[in-house]
């Protein structure tokens, strides 16, 4: 093998490194988010996962004890709603680096993705990775 065409070997071998580094790195920040949303008057707080899943309730004020229980279940489900929806956002950010370009992330975790006009048939090479975006 000349040296020329060792160095360009070595490079995309660096360069592949690097970017498995980035997709881990990307990875622990997925894992790790968790995103926490409080309701005007200090109502109720709620805690949620990547996934949405709600980790933690609680109420940082005694402003619950005067709502009648319809009420307080409305700004309940809202407040894990906003989580949800901060989480879904947070997560599409750490995401749409490593998607191809058109690629609709929050369209995709929202549930709404429109999969035929994002990945067409007839796709081309670097449609499933942009890793020049990763850095």
């Amino acid at each position: 093998m000349s040296s020329s065409l060792e160095e360009q070997f070595e490079q995309t071998r660096e360069e592949f490194r690097r970017k498995r580094e980035d997709l881990r790195d990307v990875q622990a920040k997925m894992a790790g988010i968790s995103v926490s949303v409080t309701a005007p008057r200090r109502v109720v707080e709620v805690t949620v996962g990547r996934n949405g899943d709600v980790t933690d309730v609680s109420f940082p004020s005694g402003a619950y004890k005067s709502m009648v229980p319809s009420e307080l279940a409305k700004v309940v489900l809202e407040t894990v709603r906003n989580a949800q929806e901060k989480a879904r956002e947070e997560l599409a950010q750490l995401m749409e680096p490593m998607m191809p370009a058109g690629f609709a992330v929050r369209d995709l975790l929202a549930g709404k993705a429109d999969l035929d006009a994002m990945l067409p048939d007839d796709a081309g090479p670097g449609m499933f990775l942009r890793h020049d975006r990763l850095r």
